[in-house]
């Protein structure tokens, strides 16, 4: 690919056979990196990285686990939903219900319910502590190559 701009500063790529207007001028090399590749604002890549890396947090939040053998979901509304029903075991140790996890229904007791919310939690708060372990790392990031590296995962 050739690039090329005209005299409003639009730029055009055009493969080697096609022929470029004429009145079109030829980029240099580094024009066509800056158009290739153009640079944000240090600012910016930080608030970006913010948004990546809590956009991650929410994914892995979301994700669901898996408790004794039953996948459970973690939305925002079954961990309300696991709430209630850990409350209900605890003022009712006889308690049983009838919990949907991601592959079907499963009959939970009362010591069960306690345990899915339990790991339920646990893997929420793990979610938050790794966010808040990463945003100190954006916050102190001077270069774009230190900000690179803060990653959600491996």
């Amino acid at each position: 690919m050739e690039y090329f701009k005209d005299k409003n500063g639009n730029i055009y790529s055009v493969s080697p056979i096609q022929a470029p207007k004429k009145e079109w001028i030829a980029l240099t090399e580094t024009e066509v990196e800056a158009h290739l590749n153009p640079k944000i604002p240090f600012a910016t890549a930080k608030e970006n990285k913010y948004a990546e890396i809590a956009a991650a947090r929410y994914n892995a939040e979301i994700a669901g686990v898996t408790v004794n053998g039953v996948s459970i979901k973690t939305d925002r509304e079954s961990q309300g939903l696991i709430t209630g029903a850990a409350l209900k075991a605890l003022q009712d140790n006889t308690y049983t219900c009838k919990w949907k996890g991601i592959d079907g229904f499963v009959e939970l007791t009362a010591p069960q319910i306690i345990a899915v919310a339990d790991a339920v939690r646990q893997h929420v708060q793990s979610c938050f502590d790794r966010e808040a372990e990463l945003l100190p790392l954006i916050e102190a990031a001077t270069t774009q190559a230190e900000l690179d590296v803060v990653k959600w995962g491996d």
